[in-house]
């Protein structure tokens, strides 16, 4: 019991040494590697939870720490764990992972080697939702590196499930799916453009126009860029087929409304899709008399009312737990300052047409439901 305490106290304090700042130097890290990589065969969870961590703040993103872990052999061990049945130690094994996977092209392909895509793909349908978002991390890694990786995410079949992810998912997983979405469809090939655009991407990128993330709606914007240009290169003579599913799922309207974003690199690539994609539309609706421009995005507003003229009655409701999620996300630091009655009130700006004294009870719940899955989220990352 004695020798158990001091090798636990030991691996609490190393991790903590390697977690702290400045970070310790490149020679101590090389002495701790080693040491580390016996700790992932402990028998003891404490240690073994203590070790990964200490592992995931080892590797700091720059090329040099992530080889240090790759040559001391512990990547084998690493995705092992990400099949363990403790969630505490699946957590920052998958960290770890993610951080090795923003590393080069090879060292990305060193876990591809070692299989490491079955073990993520499985983690996409996790009880706990930071893992599925840690897990829509790695494959957003792999998927911006060499077009041979996005080739091995698309054919693990994972998409299906990533793009219904982009579209229901809760909010940070949403945005992780994107991600992963939108870095295939900018590095892929016009088949792999061809497969996600048959698996449904298109719907949940044009929703994902109305994003308040700067990073996330410029790469969305990428990804719709490559997916547009492809139609291009498949229509021939022909109209554009991409070009009018993006305009059946709203993404027409939300470019325009984003033309007017504060950030000037996305209202460039926005105006550049429309000139490009949809001039001979845009020309056509300037001409129709007493129609008005909405004004920019508010978080998902514009596509809110778009989806309002085009949903059933019955499905309102989720439109508005999605407001609602987006509503308490961005009071993220504040919750307690929030209230059913701002969340109405917030409700009101953005439905203005909308009976919400309908949904009441719905409402209600859904803002409970969603502030305490903030605080829980947040107490998790605090365990951690």
């Amino acid at each position: 019991a004695t020798k158990l305490s001091l090798l636990r106290n030991a691996t609490w304090m190393l991790s903590n040494l390697l977690r702290g700042k400045p970070q310790p130097s490149q020679g101590h890290v090389q002495s701790a590697v080693p040491v580390l990589a016996r700790m992932l065969f402990s028998n003891d969870e404490e240690v073994l939870i203590d070790a990964l961590w200490a592992i995931s703040y080892t590797i700091d993103e720059t090329a040099a720490r992530i080889q240090l872990v790759l040559d001391a052999g512990v990547a084998p061990r690493l995705l092992m764990l990400l099949s363990h049945s403790s969630p505490s130690v699946q957590t920052p094994a998958l960290r770890a992972v993610a951080s090795i996977t923003k590393g080069s092209d090879d060292q990305t392909q060193a876990l591809l080697d070692l299989g490491v895509l079955s073990p993520v793909c499985a983690m996409l349908a996790h009880s706990k939702r930071g893992i599925r978002t840690d897990a829509c991390a790695v494959l957003s890694n792999i998927t911006s590196g060499a077009t041979s990786q996005v080739e091995a995410v698309v054919n693990s079949d994972a998409f299906p499930q990533v793009i219904g992810m982009a579209q229901h998912a809760e909010f940070e997983v949403r945005q992780g799916a994107l991600r992963v979405l939108s870095n295939a469809l900018s590095g892929g090939t016009p088949e792999h453009v061809a497969l996600l655009v048959k698996h449904g991407c298109v719907p949940p990128l044009c929703q994902a126009l109305c994003a308040q993330d700067a990073s996330l709606l410029t790469l969305c914007l990428k990804g719709l860029d490559k997916l547009l240009q492809t139609g291009v290169e498949r229509k021939g003579a022909g109209v554009n087929p991409y070009a009018e599913l993006v305009e059946e799922a709203g993404g027409v309207t939300n470019l325009e409304n984003i033309q007017q974003h504060a950030n000037e690199e996305v209202c460039e690539k926005a105006v550049k899709l429309l000139k490009t994609h949809f001039d001979e539309e845009e020309e056509e609706g300037e001409e129709e008399e007493g129609v008005e421009k909405s004004p920019g995005c508010d978080g998902i507003q514009p596509f809110v009312f778009d989806a309002v003229q085009r949903l059933a009655i019955d499905d309102m409701e989720e439109v508005l737990k999605v407001a609602i999620e987006d509503i308490v996300c961005q009071a993220e630091g504040r919750l307690g300052q929030l209230s059913t009655d701002i969340v109405r009130s917030a409700l009101r700006e953005r439905f203005p047409e909308c009976d919400l004294s309908a949904h009441a009870q719905m409402i209600a719940a859904a803002f409970e439901t969603s502030v305490l899955a903030r605080i829980e989220s947040s107490d998790s990352d605090s365990d951690e």
